[in-house]
């Protein structure tokens, strides 16, 4: 039985410590331990993507919470404040997680299914995936998602808040880390060498449930807004994870998956409210213990622009496109590539700019989906960290030690981000020169070619392969009839039929033209694009003032004189030239 208690004030704490400070600590030590689990809950995960219980009530409710949910709730929140775990009491979260599937397990068994039963799930949904765990967690969101589904109509008004809030974070987590059908895993046949192809994914068909209709207010708040997002997202994710039939449409093509993850992107883009963008929302002009203190809003809108960046990323990744151009039989367009390059790296630029307000503001983010997102960029800076042109290696290196640091950090609260940054150190080393013909003479030290462990690289790119160790597949939960041999799981392929690093985007790439021309030769310079003094012989493109990579490889920079970060029309072609005809 709950003892009495005055409605508990509502949180809006700048740290962890000054929350616990702010409420009043109940008498009872048990129930001081649920409030302070609250506390941590609503200052690190309430809506930081998923919203599940409500705000006003949830403190005062804790006490007549389930067993198994209040369970789930400490091994996911317990983790926080970052740095305040030790090795003895992860293993304790652990044992805490498996206790509670269990006693869920029971229920569900033994057809006692509460509302509790499914926000249990959900966050035993994020603790598994988190941990690294990503087999055990998609059951427990198949269930969940099973179990929702056969949910009869209801005009009950018992926990109707709460039951919409479960059903929608559902939805959310099922677009954010659900399966995807085929499942998503890069198979030897679409490898390179490979004499067998298989189809392509096609119509992404998935696990998912139909997002509730609540009666909202038309005004979305930034948690549906981050919803929307997610629906893109996994459109993303499964682009990244399909193999490539040599019969599927080429990029630039309408029918093509990577013209309908951009229109889908297009479409959420433009319907995303005006309130809730960075123009509107100038987050590096806040201070660090306001973003602290308003997590709530800031963490949302951080997935959003984490997302919104990275989906242009993944598109147009050099890796993900060549496989969709390995089979192509024609010469690439000229406007697809330059298209492709500036679209990439502004989108990049853009993900560094918030790792550094991250960094300067001194926030925590605690969402593995934006680890992932600067996985992905991460990978992208590797590849340019080669090539000959001195501002765009420097920029890429900078860019590539700039992704380790968050993965690193984040790494110290998540399992999975830790093994994400492992795997990323692992692909830098695969990185190795390959040896020239011997009939190449002088020349070969300007033409270096490169080899990379192509499956890893793939695998990095995949959400729920990236946090597994060495990226490979999720066994955790499978038993000696069913495990596979490490051995038989890798590929003996040539890694380097696919390789584009050293190169700016896909400026190496086979299908593209020879000493391609973006800019018409008789058309005027701009003044701007003009050095002010002819540089001497010999010096490279990094002598001749702000390159094209440069200007993008800042992040667009919202840092600085506005006015200047748009480049002419002019200029852009020039840079293209110069990044096209690169080594050639």
């Amino acid at each position: 039985m709950s003892p009495k208690r005055t409605a508990p004030m509502k949180p809006d704490p700048v740290s962890d410590e000054y929350a616990v400070l702010e409420n009043p600590s109940p008498s009872d030590p048990e129930e001081a331990q649920l409030m302070e689990l609250g506390r941590r809950y609503l200052l690190w995960f309430h809506g930081q993507p998923i919203t599940l219980f409500d705000e006003d009530t949830f403190l005062q409710s804790l006490p007549s919470r389930d067993p198994e949910l209040i369970l789930a709730l400490q091994a996911l929140v317990l983790r926080f404040p970052p740095g305040s775990l030790t090795d003895s009491g992860k293993q304790q979260l652990g044992d805490k997680a498996r206790t509670s599937r269990r006693m869920v397990m029971g229920r569900v068994t033994e057809g006692r299914v509460e509302l509790s039963t499914l926000q249990s799930l959900c966050l035993l949904n994020m603790f598994d995936f988190a941990s690294g765990n990503t087999t055990q967690s998609g059951l427990n969101l198949a269930i969940a998602g099973h179990l929702a589904h056969s949910i009869p109509p209801s005009a009950n008004p018992s926990n109707a808040k709460e039951r919409n809030y479960c059903l929608r974070s559902i939805f959310v987590l099922q677009h954010l880390q659900g399966c995807l059908i085929p499942a998503s895993n890069p198979t030897p046949s679409v490898l390179p060498g490979s004499s067998t192809s298989q189809a392509s994914l096609g119509p992404i068909s998935y696990c998912h449930l139909m997002e509730p209709s609540p009666d909202d207010p038309p005004e979305k708040n930034i948690s549906a807004v981050a919803a929307d997002f997610c629906v893109v997202w996994r459109l993303a994710r499964a682009y990244a994870a399909s193999p490539v039939s040599p019969d599927a449409p080429p990029p630039w093509d309408s029918r093509s998956d990577y013209s309908q993850v951009l229109q889908s992107h297009h479409d959420i883009d433009c319907r995303a409210p005006q309130k809730f963008r960075f123009a509107t929302n100038r987050i590096d002009r806040q201070t660090p213990e306001a973003l602290q203190a308003q997590r709530r809003y800031w963490m949302p809108f951080l997935f959003i622009q984490f997302v919104h960046e990275t989906i242009p990323c993944l598109l147009n990744h050099p890796f993900l496109l060549s496989m969709r151009l390995r089979h192509l039989r024609h010469t690439m367009p000229v406007h697809f590539i330059q298209q492709s390059f500036e679209s990439m790296n502004r989108t990049a630029g853009w993900v560094i700019f918030f790792l550094d307000v991250l960094d300067k503001k001194s926030l925590t983010v605690s969402d593995p989906v934006v680890a992932h997102c600067v996985v992905v960029v991460a990978t992208i800076h590797l590849q340019h960290s080669f090539v000959h042109d001195p501002v765009l290696r420097s920029k890429a290196k900078t860019g590539f030690d700039k992704c380790m640091t968050f993965l690193k950090k984040t790494g110290d609260i998540w399992p999975c981000v830790a093994n994400m940054a492992n795997n990323l150190r692992k692909l830098q080393d695969s990185v190795v020169i390959k040896a020239p013909p011997s009939d190449r003479g002088d020349s070969a030290s300007q033409n270096r070619s490169f080899s990379i462990d192509t499956q890893l690289l793939w695998n990095l790119l995949i959400y729920d392969r990236a946090g597994r160790p060495d990226a490979g597949w999720d066994q955790s939960v499978f038993g000696p009839t069913l495990r596979s041999d490490a051995r038989d799981l890798s590929t003996g392929a040539d890694a380097a039929d696919f390789d584009l690093v050293g190169s700016a985007g896909l400026s190496a790439h086979k299908a593209v033209p020879n000493k391609a021309a973006v800019y018409a030769p008789d058309e005027d310079i701009a003044p701007v694009a003009v050095p002010a003094t002819t540089p001497p012989a010999g010096h490279g493109l990094g002598d001749m003032g702000p390159s094209f990579e440069d200007i993008f490889f800042e992040g667009v920079g919202p840092f600085g004189d506005q006015a200047n970060r748009f480049i002419e029309a002019n200029d852009y072609g020039r840079a293209i030239d110069d990044w096209l005809n690169l080594d050639n």
